[in-house]
């Protein structure tokens, strides 16, 4: 047999194995029987040597380190999934979008939003959501608990993702562009607001130049972008703008043109 070989395949998950008695082993962990309890929390396993590995988080030991940024972890399950952050490896693939994900379970998790499973309850206002992660945050806005603070001032935030998004208010990063104006943001939000001023299509008005006549011509279009397409494509050349294309303003004239 190959040394990579792995013929015996459980039938619960996608792991395989070089030995029987392995899968043997391993078949006991979807087992109800979980005798092996955790002196310190209320977690159960049914294997000797889950428990093993399960009480180093206790400990505080973190033997497996990270060759790339040095971080180290407590489980080498744990170490294994944090290396595909620098290997960019998502194995896992939705078939519903384009999203992939490193490991299984997060993919699992995420199809809870396409089936419309919504697990998890909250104890206070018994609203449901798909993902534990939401209804942890979720349960913040019930407690006021906003352990995360900006260095910078005094805002408080629930989530660190949160944090993250403000602390591009103070460095001045404005990754968010608008489609129809190219303005820039620097919190998603506040770009979302933005756009409402900008009604689903607009006119843009030119003078130009066609096969040596000058027109006046109205473009209606969603972007400078297809502005530009539509010009070259009916061959709308050497057109001087009499509005900033940027500002997209509304002008309503008679036009020799229209498209």
């Amino acid at each position: 047999m190959a040394s990579n070989e792995r013929p015996y395949q459980c039938d619960q998950c996608d792991k395989s194995f070089t030995v029987k008695s392995s899968l043997y082993t391993h078949k006991i962990s979807h087992s109800n029987k979980k005798r092996y309890a955790c002196n310190e929390c209320s977690k159960r396993f049914a294997l000797k040597q889950q428990l093993d590995r399960h009480s180093v988080v206790h400990s505080g030991e973190k033997p497996y380190q990270c060759h790339k940024c040095h971080k180290r972890f407590s489980q080498r399950s744990t170490l294994k999934t944090h290396t595909m952050i620098h290997t960019g490896e998502k194995p896992f693939g939705c078939d519903e979008c384009d999203k992939r994900f490193t490991v299984k379970q997060q993919l699992t998790r995420h199809s809870m939003v396409h089936s419309g499973e919504r697990p998890f309850e909250c104890d206070y206002c018994k609203k449901r959501f798909s993902q534990k992660s939401a209804l942890n945050t979720h349960k913040m806005s019930h407690s006021g608990e906003k352990p995360f603070g900006c260095d910078r001032c005094d805002k408080r935030f629930a989530v660190k993702q949160q944090l993250r998004r403000h602390k591009m208010v103070h460095s001045g990063e404005k990754p968010y562009e608008c489609d129809y104006c190219y303005k820039r943001f620097s919190q998603q939000s506040s770009l979302k607001t933005h756009k409402m001023n900008h009604p689903n299509h607009r006119l843009f008005v030119y003078n130009g130049w066609k096969s040596g006549a000058k027109r006046r011509s109205v473009i209606h279009a969603e972007n400078p972008t297809e502005v530009m397409s539509t010009i070259n494509s009916h061959n709308l050349v050497s057109f001087v703008p009499n509005t900033n294309i940027f500002n997209w303003p509304i002008i309503n004239i008679f036009s020799d043109e229209e498209f």
